[in-house]
């Protein structure tokens, strides 16, 4: 290494390039590690409710962020068992939004499963409460429940959100 005299040091001509490739290859570790952190950080759940739904007010309608992940907690609060829905209502969008199929923890046949971008039930499940989820493509949702058998009489659901806000 040579000096000017005041302390200074420069690389030989030799190593100038290392150098430089070290310190390109120091910069991209570090934005490496950068967006891994970005991805791993702690994503922020939202909440909404308690939503109740019972004879007076048996629908409410709900919308999400786009391509947020959304879940659903229910449960029969007063009353017999229930067909608990959530719908996509009647406009059906095209997404670019990859999250994850709906799914029901006792969700009743045929309307397992199934996109969220298709028309009628994305949840549909009978009992006294349950869970489901589906990744939200549309601008709005309609949940409702219905006692079953309808012969039985009203009753009162009481229902949850949550859900977390994902890239397209």
């Amino acid at each position: 290494m040579t000096g000017d005299g005041r302390g200074a040091r420069e690389w030989p001509a030799r190593l100038r390039p290392r150098a430089r490739f070290a310190a390109v290859g120091v910069t991209g570790v570090a934005i490496g590690v950068l967006l891994v952190l970005s991805v791993l950080a702690p994503v922020s759940t939202s909440h909404m409710g308690p939503f109740i739904l019972n004879s007076s007010n048996p629908t409410v309608s709900l919308s999400f962020p786009e391509c947020a992940v959304v879940t659903v907690h229910w449960t029969v609060v007063v009353g017999p068992q229930v067909n608990f829905s959530v719908g996509s209502g009647e406009v059906v969008l095209a997404s670019d939004c990859h999250g994850p199929p709906p799914t029901n923890a006792s969700c009743v046949e045929p309307y397992c499963g199934g996109v969220s971008m298709a028309p009628g039930p994305i949840c549909f499940e009978q009992g006294y409460g349950g869970t489901c989820s589906f990744t939200a493509t549309q601008p709005m949702y309609g949940f409702g429940a219905v006692a079953y058998p309808y012969s039985i009489g009203n009753a009162t659901v009481s229902f949850t959100i949550s859900y977390v806000r994902a890239m397209p």
